[in-house]
């Protein structure tokens, strides 16, 4: 597999990013919603697992009633595959748009586009969250295309659309779906990369 540009996903998720920004915000009020005896005891480590575990059951419940989406789990990873194209994660992340935890070898290579059985997607994505300085709100909620150690390209979803973070630095010409090569991880992949799967433009 390879990464997918950018045009191209957010074309295909339209109708699912205000989706994906509002599992984010409402996982991370209902951290909030919890009583105040908790949110003085809670770490912020704790406070990031707890938003997760919000996350992974508000995913769920868009994945019940949505056409098109369903969840994954494998090996302790969570989150939804859409019209078995795009299988997205969820997580916290830094002011480089990844995460800090210590990668297993699981996400190094769903990171770096490897085929993994259970998942069963053309492209993996990240859909992330940035907290403010002070640790009690969200600032921004991004999707992210992995590749490998860093990112093809990062854009901001919300309610009111989408904004570019990181360019894609290798568009596609004419923006279809083929994939581009990811940066090389310090892997050996279970499987043989597998045959990207090409989308066809609507027409106009």
């Amino acid at each position: 597999m390879g990464a997918v540009a950018q045009e191209t996903v957010v074309e295909h998720l339209s109708s699912h990013l205000a989706a994906l920004h509002e599992i984010v915000r409402g996982a991370w009020n209902d951290v909030k919603e919890l009583p105040a005896s908790c949110q003085i005891a809670m770490s912020a480590r704790s406070r990031a697992s707890l938003v997760h575990d919000f996350i992974v059951e508000r995913a769920a419940q868009y994945a019940e009633r949505t056409p098109g989406v369903r969840t994954f789990e494998r090996q302790l990873m969570h989150g939804l595959v859409f019209n078995g194209r795009y299988a997205v994660r969820f997580k916290k992340f830094d002011e480089d748009n990844l995460s800090k935890n210590h990668p297993t070898l699981q996400v190094v290579e769903f990171r770096s586009q490897v085929e993994l059985d259970g998942i069963d997607a053309a492209h993996h994505l990240e859909v992330g969250y940035i907290a403010d300085a002070l640790g009690v709100s969200i600032a921004d909620v991004r999707l992210a295309c992995p590749s490998g150690r860093g990112n093809a390209w990062v854009v901001s979803i919300s309610d009111r659309g989408v904004e570019t973070v990181l360019a894609d630095l290798f568009p596609l010409e004419g923006g279809g779906g083929g994939g581009q090569a990811v940066e090389p991880a310090d892997i050996t992949p279970r499987k043989p990369d597998g045959q990207v799967i090409p989308f066809e433009r609507k027409q106009e």
